[in-house]
This record gives C-alpha cells, structure tokens and sequence, in this order.
C-alpha cells in the first residue's frame, strides 16, 4: 500500500495558505515523502505481475528493492516494461507468497 501525499494546486489561490502547501510539500520531500514509492508482491505461480499506477507512462523507470530473502534471491531476474498507468513486472514463476519489493517510480 503506498502512501498519497497532498498536491498543490497549479492555480487558485495566492495567499499564505498557498504558501503554507508549498512549504509543506517541500519539507515532505525533504524528509522523503513522495508519491512515488510503491509496494509490490509478485503474483504466485504467474510470470507477469500488472501494476496499475496513474504516475506510470512509457518512459517511466521503475527501481527495484526486494524486501524479503526469497525477493533478493530472483531480483536479478525481473525486468520491466511500462505503458500508460500500467507497469507490468516480468519474472519467473514461484509458489513463495512474500516475493515482495519496493519501486521507485521516476520519469
């Protein structure tokens, strides 16, 4: 599950509330809050997991951090190829069900 930190809107108001957001977002992201970490768990026994995400495009890159032991074992063999909001993960098929890792989603 990840987290949605509040945007700023591009247009509206100008006032100290306007700045009060932007201060917030900035130090959110000072502190490494951004929207653009994501959880996943490869799918069991499949070798294709479809992850929807309004932030993926074509040119998006998605870094890879397994989180568990059976994750770090087959890392080097999942690669990715991204669309329009839709980011599928290729990798082997496996029955172990904490095949989990986190993704930075950049682009």
């Amino acid at each position: 599950m990840s987290v949605r930190y509040p945007k700023v809107a591009i247009t509206g108001d100008s006032g100290p509330e306007r700045l009060l957001k932007f201060g917030q977002a900035i130090n959110g992201l000072l502190e490494g809050n951004s929207n653009n970490a994501i959880a996943v768990t490869l799918d069991i026994n499949a070798t294709e997991t479809v992850v929807a995400n309004d932030l993926v495009h074509p040119d998006t890159v998605a870094l890879f951090s397994p989180q568990t032991a059976n994750a770090a074992a087959v890392a080097a063999g999942v690669y990715f190829t991204a669309g329009n909001r839709s980011l599928t993960i290729h990798h082997g098929s496996y029955s172990h069900t904490d095949m989990r890792f986190g993704v930075i989603l950049c682009g």
